[in-house]
């Protein structure tokens, strides 16, 4: 028991904050997730994978809003939507997706996840449309 103790006051030193280790251990349940899982991932429509494996584990998510750790789940959102859908570019229209699914995302946590992961991937898709006549 003493050592499990040890280990994680061990790992938690590696942080500045709880809430960047609770951000870092959001995204690297993603990215477990995601190589169990092998979702093929596109520049704007394939969120719906990250936001399935979100909706299955609201309870945690809705655990850290609760516990005033909303950075967190909004940090470690936007670094898998940006490693999602940004693919290495920082243009503007792909930011613009970026901070468009943060929000929502921030939404449907702050709604009990009352929307479905489809629904709230329908909602994102309008953004293409918006995207697609962006003259950057």
């Amino acid at each position: 028991m003493r050592a499990g103790i040890y280990h994680s006051a061990t790992w938690f030193r590696h942080f500045s904050s709880k809430s960047d280790a609770a951000t870092c251990a959001l995204v690297a349940r993603w990215m477990h997730w995601a190589a169990d899982e092998a979702p093929v991932l596109g520049p704007h429509a394939d969120l719906l994978p990250f936001l399935r494996m979100d909706y299955s584990q609201r309870e945690t998510v809705t655990l850290l809003y609760a516990r005033g750790m909303r950075q967190a789940v909004l940090d470690a959102s936007a670094k898998i939507a940006e490693a999602l859908v940004v693919g290495g570019r920082t243009g503007c229209r792909e930011k613009f997706y970026l901070y468009g699914f943060v929000g929502i995302h921030d939404e449907w946590v702050e709604r009990g996840f009352a929307e479905t992961p489809e629904e709230v991937a329908a909602m994102l898709s309008g953004f293409d449309d918006l995207i697609s006549h962006m003259p950057l």
